[in-house]
């Protein structure tokens, strides 16, 4: 799993920072998975995204998939992104499993920060039916969350 820079798209106004180190001003940050990300031999799994540096804002989150996740016995896979204890908070869950296209993503906007004083992990939750993530054998996701700090 990886993360950078989405190449400085901010709103209104054009944003920076890094994901460690966002600004006032939104910025998209973009990070991807892959289905080998999931290693637990059980039917859902959530594993760490990002670190939300403390006073984050996630003003929107959006979720693409650019491989359909498939797998052994797996009959339907969905992601959903959040933190623990409401691994929905920021996306309900989508469908990993069907046919990739241009228009097929989930887009949510939000207005939620966690903690002032202290970073907060940020989740993807995958859950199968069926297949065991662990077997899965492709998949692989885009994320996007626009991200700001109140400094």
């Amino acid at each position: 799993m990886g993360f950078g820079n989405s190449g400085q798209r901010g709103w209104p106004a054009q944003g920076g920072g890094i994901p460690t180190d966002p600004t006032a001003l939104p910025t998209w940050f973009k990070f991807t998975v892959e289905h080998t990300d999931f290693t637990a031999a059980a039917v859902s799994e959530a594993i760490s995204l990002y670190s939300l540096p403390a006073g984050g804002i996630i003003t929107g989150c959006k979720l693409k998939s650019t491989i359909a996740f498939t797998g052994t016995g797996m009959t339907a896979c969905t992601m959903s992104i959040g933190i623990a204890g409401n691994l929905e908070s920021l996306l309900p869950d989508f469908d990993v499993f069907q046919a990739v296209a241009n228009d097929t993503f989930a887009v949510q906007e939000n207005f939620d920060s966690y903690n002032q004083g202290a970073a907060q992990t940020i989740q993807i939750n995958a859950i199968s039916t069926i297949g065991l993530l662990n077997a899965t054998l492709t998949g692989e996701l885009c994320i996007w969350l626009l991200v700001s700090e109140a400094i």
